[in-house]
């Protein structure tokens, strides 16, 4: 792909607003807005509301054997502890009395049961974009072969140019440029609370700049335990340059990283029309501190 002969990186590019998931199971077709498909009125101004609320609502299936009724739902938040519950609903009109504002505060609204183990949603959202046809389906097929019903095929989850992307829940955890071959493996190890650095776009709900700054943070220290960095906070420098606080395994790390432009124009999703030329981070300073 484009993405791999100029070696743009991965990293800061996962979405930086959601931190509350509200997963709707949904077979299809899925047009390319996800408000056009035959969902209830209802349900599409509900799922609406949950967007301006930083909730991602996301329509979800499986690779095969997909059914209209009953529908898997879950809940997920990915802040300071995350959490996931599911169950499933014979009509979706049974969620519309959840508290949205609640759920995007991060509170636990007891909604169905306590789900144990993660699950992974991959992008197969074609009419939003080819590249997720092309790359999304294939890979997703790869994974639900080998991982079962952790793996769930989802409506657009931005990135069109990393495709296959993937997410997992609760953390909120974006892995990129997966394929048949190296999918399962990455997705695995994700299932596993881990990231895969060569694939690692960033964790959802934190700005660019400070995913950027924990990928070189976990490179340096070869650090894959999800749960194991911390965001401390930033402090802007000047104009381009930040400076992150994390804690890594227990020490606390400073990260500094300047902004810049990609180095040519590159198409931003397969179906794109003109170049542009996104910004990407670079790597300063990596200053360990001493425990006091």
């Amino acid at each position: 792909m484009l993405r791999v002969a100029l070696e743009e990186p991965l990293h800061g590019s996962a979405p930086t607003a959601p931190r509350g998931w509200l997963l709707l199971e949904h077979p299809g077709p899925w047009p390319a807005e996800e408000t056009d498909t035959d969902l209830p009125a209802e349900v599409v101004a509900f799922m609406a509301k949950a967007r301006k609320l930083k909730i991602r609502p996301q329509l979800i299936r499986r690779t095969r054997g997909r059914r209209r009724s009953p529908h898997q739902v879950y809940l997920a938040h990915s802040g300071a502890a995350p959490w996931l519950r599911g169950a499933e609903v014979a009509d979706l009109r049974e969620i519309l009395d959840l508290d949205l504002e609640a759920f995007a505060g991060g509170e636990d609204l007891g909604f169905g049961s306590v789900e144990g183990n993660r699950i992974i949603l991959v992008c197969a959202h074609g009419r939003h974009d080819a590249c997720c046809a092309h790359a999304g389906r294939p890979a997703a097929d790869a994974l639900a072969r080998e991982l079962g019903d952790a793996v769930w095929e989802t409506t657009h989850l931005g990135g069109h140019r990393f495709a296959a992307t993937s997410v997992t829940l609760p953390e909120g955890i974006y892995h990129g440029a997966l394929d048949p071959s190296s999918g399962p493996a990455v997705a695995a190890a994700s299932l596993r609370g881990e990231v895969v650095l060569t694939h690692y776009r960033g964790k959802a709900g934190l700005p660019g700049v400070a995913q950027s700054a924990e990928w070189f943070a976990r490179s340096e220290f070869g650090i894959v335990d999800v749960a194991a960095v911390a965001h401390q906070g930033a402090v802007k420098i000047d104009d381009v340059t930040t400076r992150v606080d994390l804690l890594v395994a227990g020490r606390l790390v400073s990260v500094t990283v300047r902004k810049a432009l990609s180095f040519c124009a590159r198409a931003l999703s397969c179906d794109a029309s003109e170049l542009e030329r996104p910004d990407t981070h670079v790597l300063v300073s990596i200053e360990t501190h001493l425990a006091a």
